[in-house]
């Protein structure tokens, strides 16, 4: 196992959209967990960074080994497994030397396939879908996949023909913030109950649905329970859900927009 190197794709972690969301706080929790492995089976890691992104932030750095910001891995002798932790976010042709090469072992974290199941908004030009299209081919040329959800494996199955036997379906993980829950944050400025709706400026968030039931529910409205949407949504995107909460028999004053919350706060 000396001469072991495991070997990941660490461009989300790079990418201010993805570094802090839900496939960067995955990824770099994975990253982690194997680095905490690798003195006790003897395995090193190293790290693929792309110099046209952003710099890897320390906190990101030091979870391996070392870093290169190509994919020559040279490994001739050497056995070698690649994680690619965000397979559907950036130029798969940045790792075409891996991906053809028979010796290495590639293994893909998949996350979900929703560009096709809203094109209109994901995929609404020929070039986007192209693009897409070209990386679920790339996709399709892994060893190994790890999706997150039994949807995203049976889509794997569907859309790639993936044999069962070559999937492991993993789940996500809590974040460590959630462990401390209840220990600070901004507890005193909601006191009593009140549902939590955690969402974002993001039609697939699909917050309309707890807004309509929060304003239909003659028992919250009665007993005056407040609905918090969480997340940045513009002036005109709130102005759309309070109409529809008012709409639908919600009390206006109970429908309440903290903004962003981050997630020690959460």
């Amino acid at each position: 196992m000396d001469d072991c190197e495991i070997v990941f794709d660490l461009r989300c972690l790079q990418d201010p959209s993805y570094k802090d969301r839900g496939i960067g706080k995955l990824s770099a929790n994975l990253v982690r967990a194997v680095g905490h492995l690798r003195e006790r089976v003897g395995v090193s890691t190293l790290g693929l960074v792309d110099p046209a992104l952003p710099p890897l932030e320390d906190r990101f750095l030091h979870l391996v080994d070392r870093v290169r910001s190509n994919a020559y891995l040279g490994v001739k002798g050497c056995s070698t497994v690649f994680f690619e932790l965000s397979p559907m976010t950036h130029d798969p042709f940045f790792l075409g030397r891996i991906v053809n090469d028979p010796d290495i072992l590639k293994l893909a974290i998949v996350y979900d396939f929703i560009p096709l199941m809203k094109p209109e908004r994901y995929l609404p030009t020929a070039s986007n879908r192209l693009d897409y299209h070209t990386q679920l081919i790339w996709l399709s040329r892994y060893d190994h996949f790890f999706p997150i959800s039994q949807h995203t494996s049976d889509e794997l199955q569907r859309l790639l023909g993936v044999n069962p036997l070559r999937i492991t379906k993993t789940g996500a993980p809590i974040d460590s913030a959630f462990e401390r829950a209840g220990t600070s944050g901004r507890q005193e400025a909601f006191l009593g109950r009140y549902v939590l709706a955690c969402g974002g400026a993001e039609p697939r968030k699909n917050v309309e649905c707890p807004i309509l039931a929060h304003a239909g529910s003659a028992v919250m409205q009665d007993a005056g329970i407040q609905l918090l949407v969480t997340g940045n949504y513009p002036p005109v995107w709130q102005a759309i859900l309070r109409d529809l909460h008012t709409g639908n028999g919600g009390r206006p004053e109970l429908l309440v927009f903290p903004g962003f919350v981050d997630e020690d706060e959460l």
